[in-house]
């Protein structure tokens, strides 16, 4: 039985005009309705049915935090300022709602509740951080034509599943990590340095 946890939800801007969200008509991607549901209340639901206690929503949108007021859940859900980045944000995020923390994003549109909890149980229990991938064999099959990044590794390669977990205070040392990377990300050089 997993126990209840607090999650976090990014759905912050890159800034400009979101391709996605433009073609759907919307003003953030997070309200493309899908299934007669948007994408936030697609990842709120799947949280609040996984067991979350309490959300945390990263966003500066106005349409967006409106529909968080909107969205009547079961748990408590607030809305939490966008940082400057997707790595201050998370700082941001776990600062204010502490650890441990459930990370995901907010067009993770098919998330459901039994992925969740089945992460959570698999996630080592001396774990600072933990970070879900899924086999390529297993993304090609459920989805052959769609277009992902796969990482390699020893034993194969794998696609990142927008679903991470930082169980203590000393996984924030990856956030702060992730947010150096972030700094030089236009200078592949000195990622690899």
């Amino acid at each position: 039985m997993i126990q209840p946890f607090t999650a976090l939800v990014l759905a912050g801007s890159r800034g400009g005009i979101d391709p996605v969200a433009d073609y759907a008509g919307v003003a953030h991607k997070g309200l493309i309705v899908l299934g007669g549901r948007t994408l936030l209340a697609r990842v709120l639901e799947a949280l609040a049915g996984a067991g979350a206690s309490r959300i945390g929503v990263i966003s500066l949108e106005p349409p967006l935090r409106a529909a968080v007021g909107a969205l009547s859940l079961a748990v408590p859900v607030e809305g939490i300022d966008a940082a400057a980045s997707p790595s201050l944000s998370v700082r941001l995020g776990a600062e204010r709602l502490g650890t441990p923390l459930l990370i995901t994003t907010v067009d993770h549109a098919l998330l459901q509740p039994e992925w969740v909890t089945q992460f959570l149980s698999a996630c080592p229990p001396d774990a600072d951080i933990a970070v879900l991938l899924a086999p390529e064999a297993v993304v090609r099959a459920a989805a052959p034509t769609t277009k992902r990044t796969y990482l390699s590794f020893r034993d194969g390669r794998y696609s990142g599943c927008n679903l991470f977990y930082l169980r203590t205070a000393r996984g924030l040392a990856m956030v702060d990590l992730w947010r150096r990377v972030e700094t030089y990300r236009k200078q592949p050089w000195r990622i690899a340095a």
